[in-house]
């Protein structure tokens, strides 16, 4: 329903030119919806991509943090998308981390973009494209755009090959202590880190992985079935956070790494909780993903998680050295 609403509003000047425009857009679409998924649970990705990922990163702010059905996503990827201004092969564009000089975008009949103010020349590549997870979505080929920025960035981040060492550490959390957690933490913990690696890139991006991680994983000690309600209770439940922002809008608002970083350690520390547990290791889902945490930071003598903070600090100085 989105493909054919948004290829319906791409136009032009000749029907040559907004035939070959709505080719360019149908296979950018193509290419998402052959995508992989990035989480063992689901079957296909572009649903995923919507429903996990792109709604509750520009729905889900302060403490709105409901359920998105179809209708949800039709009224914000449809509905609530902004009519171009003027040629339909060009959008405007809105400043982030990707832009800091342009004010338009065009869609050449090749493929590439280029971004009126100096006329730089962008690359194919769907993930350098110049936009924000959060900015207004224009109807037709903005739409199309903006689906497949967050798609290839997306991938970057789980699949494609890297020489990141970041990127590859970041990886290695998931892989050791978010895939023995609960699916729906794995799902905030990949939302987060999607609008985190798309603010910052894959600066300091380890060390974001590592305590959102301790945040996620006291929810696990403390609940013996996690619930997506306790995931989006994360999310809302902000404590001590002036504002009323929860923690996808100090990712968004965020200027630097530390700032995002710091929110974490301070407001996400639970050491009573990690220090208190008395989960036998390997026992069930709660021991299971303690035993995780006890082999990932080679601390597998111990019988208690308490001062896992400390061994994330120790674990960085390691990595940095």
């Amino acid at each position: 329903m989105l493909k054919a609403y948004h290829l319906r509003a791409i136009d032009g000047e000749t029907t040559e030119r907004k035939e070959a425009l709505q080719t360019l857009c149908a296979r950018r679409w193509e290419g998402i919806q052959q995508g992989a998924p990035v989480m063992s649970h689901d079957q296909e990705f572009a649903p995923s991509l919507f429903t996990k990922f792109l709604w509750r990163a520009r729905y889900w702010t302060g403490g709105r943090v409901n359920n998105g059905g179809h209708d949800a996503l039709m009224e914000e990827f449809q509905k609530q998308t902004w009519a171009p201004d003027g040629d339909n092969a060009t959008i405007p564009l809105y400043r982030s981390r990707n832009n800091r000089l342009g004010k338009a975008l065009s869609l050449t009949r090749d493929g590439h973009s280029e971004i009126h103010t100096n006329r730089i020349s962008l690359s194919p590549n769907a993930e350098d494209l110049p936009f924000a997870i959060r900015q207004p979505i224009h109807k037709g080929i903005g739409f199309f755009l903006y689906a497949d920025k967050y798609s290839a960035l997306l991938r970057r981040l789980v699949h494609e090959p890297t020489e990141s060492s970041e990127v590859l550490r970041y990886r290695l959390v998931y892989e050791k202590l978010l895939m023995a957690n609960s699916i729906f933490l794995r799902e905030v913990f990949l939302l987060a880190s999607l609008m985190y690696f798309d603010q910052f890139g894959d600066e300091r991006m380890w060390e974001f992985s590592l305590w959102l991680e301790h945040a996620l994983g006291a929810i696990r000690l403390d609940k013996q079935q996690v619930r997506y309600e306790a995931a989006q209770n994360f999310v809302r439940q902000d404590p001590n956070n002036p504002g009323n922002l929860n923690l996808l809008d100090v990712i968004s608002t965020g200027f630097r790494p530390e700032q995002i970083i710091g929110h974490l350690k301070m407001h996400h520390a639970h050491s009573e909780i990690y220090a208190s547990e008395s989960i036998e290791v390997g026992k069930g889902v709660q021991g299971r993903y303690k035993k995780a945490v006890l082999a990932y930071f080679e601390q597998t003598k111990r019988t208690s998680l308490g001062g896992k903070n400390k061994w994330i600090v120790e674990k960085l100085k390691e990595g940095a050295a």
